[in-house]
């Protein structure tokens, strides 16, 4: 197409583009609960589920920092294939029996998420798809798999795992044939280097947003089953903070500016703090509500400023604010892992949630100044 997205191809794959994302959410919001559950079913400490659930995403904060180089050179479209492939590997866990094993399996499934998310946000991005489309399409689907959590652990754990396999077979289907323009040149590492210093605000704020969900996503399955909980509790928790963060991205344009302040996130954030303390059913879903504006506000602050960039920086911006949302998502449970056996599993979540205020606050500074 000579460099350019003919109109109508382009909404055609801005269709697709948002169906996969809202499915591959599904996958996703489910994956860290199941994992981190079945880690406990297998034998698992809390440390060592900590360290299955924060160190895969390791893996994809460095794969997605350097994506824009991945993705330039085998082209979006085949990315976001090869990433549904990766998540075929959902029907192995059902087999996994060991902690070893079902943390590898974990780290090939994230990096499918890691190819993922970059792929097609720059594919999004270079059609000139809308931050508010893109944020409610996998949100919904996120919101849809948080209300899977419980019925699915009643299912049984490894059915549920089935199920995702055959989820990712199907979402296949919808990534063959997709191709867009991409910039013909390779960015070069100065350039990427430059970038981490361009908007530090935004990177500081996605790492936020995700180490306080993290934390939250990890360990509150965890806690609900060690502290004897209702297991309906955890699709409570995760609906209620999805739904909101959703209706964060739907209303987010219209919100009012001082709604959309990132201090105002980063002490909504810690509410989740008080979730390994109460079994009633007002306050988790309340705490979890505050959670969702919170983080839904923290997300769209950082991604605007992606967005907003030229097209030449897109790839490389993508590529660095997936990247701090995998940190965030590592970086939290292993925190907690590690305040779990310094003290109780009631402080995992305060422990994180300080450090996304944290960090929310170092970004506001790094914004005024």
């Amino acid at each position: 197409m000579n460099g350019e997205v003919a109109a109508q191809d382009g909404g055609h794959i801005l269709l697709r583009s948002y169906l996969t994302c809202f499915i591959v959410s599904i996958l996703q919001v489910l994956h860290t609960p199941l994992i981190s559950v079945y880690a406990l079913s297998i034998g698992a400490s809390l440390l060592e589920i900590g360290l299955v659930c924060g160190l895969s995403p390791v893996i994809y904060t460095i794969f997605a920092a350097f994506a824009g180089f991945f993705l330039q050179r085998i082209r979006e479209g085949k990315a976001v294939l090869l990433s549904m492939f990766l998540l075929l590997f959902y029907f192995i866990l059902p087999f996994t029996s060991s902690v070893y094993f079902l943390a590898v399996v974990a780290l090939i499934l994230v990096l499918g998420y890691a190819i993922f998310w970059p792929a097609v946000e720059s594919i999004i991005s270079h059609i000139e798809g809308s931050v508010s489309k893109f944020s409610t399409s996998w949100s919904t689907g996120s919101l849809v798999g948080s209300l899977l959590v419980s019925p699915l652990l009643l299912l049984g754990i490894r059915k549920a795992f089935i199920a995702l396999g055959l989820t990712s077979l199907a979402s296949l289907l919808l990534t063959f044939n997709i191709k867009v323009y991409y910039p013909s040149t390779l960015p070069s590492f100065k350039k990427f280097l430059n970038s981490l210093s361009d908007i530090p605000w935004a990177w500081l704020w996605a790492f936020s947003y995700s180490t306080a969900q993290g934390v939250v996503f990890t360990y509150y399955p965890v806690i609900v089953e060690v502290l004897g909980f209702s297991t309906w509790l955890i699709s409570l928790s995760l609906f209620s903070t999805v739904f909101f963060r959703t209706l964060v991205f739907v209303f987010y344009s219209k919100l009012p500016r001082y709604l959309r302040n990132s201090t105002i996130a980063g002490l909504l954030i810690l509410f989740p703090s008080i979730l390994p303390f109460t079994n009633n059913p007002v306050i988790v879903s309340f705490a979890s509500i505050m959670l969702g504006i919170g983080a839904g506000i923290l997300y769209n602050n950082s991604l605007e400023n992606v967005f907003k960039s030229s097209k030449e920086s897109r790839v490389i911006y993508t590529s660095l604010f997936e990247s701090f949302i995998g940190l965030g998502y590592s970086i939290g449970p292993i925190l907690a892992g590690v305040v779990s056996t310094l003290t109780t599993l009631h402080y995992t979540i305060l422990s994180s949630t300080i450090l996304a205020l944290t960090t929310v606050l170092i970004g506001i500074i790094l914004k005024t100044t």
